[in-house]
């Protein structure tokens, strides 16, 4: 049985899934997103493998469309933008995929929070970035 979460951090809220999976292992959700843990004895949470791929975007056309809600997209940990897969005027919808952010050796996927127009993307191939630098502004 997964115990369910919402964190704020920056502002922004995640919903996060957390379910037991063996000695100091859990799965956990995280807006979609499905991480195998395990909890270290210092209390530190480190991925261990990708457990799921994110919704589909079947399952992100089912999700309310918020716009507005959110107006930028920040580096949500250290690392360096291996792609942009968005530009300035182009339409996304929810969960579309913006960029890919490398940290750790692991490709993440930054996902859109929100359907709309992107207003600016503020970051290249190559470029390293801090955790909650600014990627991509979204118009209105």
């Amino acid at each position: 049985m997964a115990t369910t979460y919402t964190l704020e951090v920056d502002g922004q809220r995640f919903t996060v899934d957390v379910v037991e999976t063996g000695p100091e292992r859990y799965r956990v959700t995280v807006n979609g997103r499905t991480l195998s843990v395990r909890l270290l004895p210092e209390g530190e949470v480190v991925p261990v493998a990708e457990a799921a791929q994110p919704e589909t975007r079947a399952e992100a056309a089912e999700r309310p469309a918020v716009a507005g809600a959110v107006t930028e997209v920040r580096a949500p940990i250290p690392g360096t933008i291996v792609s942009v897969e968005v530009q300035a005027g182009q339409v996304v919808k929810y969960g579309d995929t913006l960029l890919v952010l490398e940290a750790m050796k692991m490709k993440n996927l930054i996902r859109s929070p929100r359907e709309g127009r992107i207003a600016r993307v503020h970051v290249q191939p190559g470029q390293s970035v801090m955790h909650n630098d600014l990627l991509i502004t979204f118009e209105g």
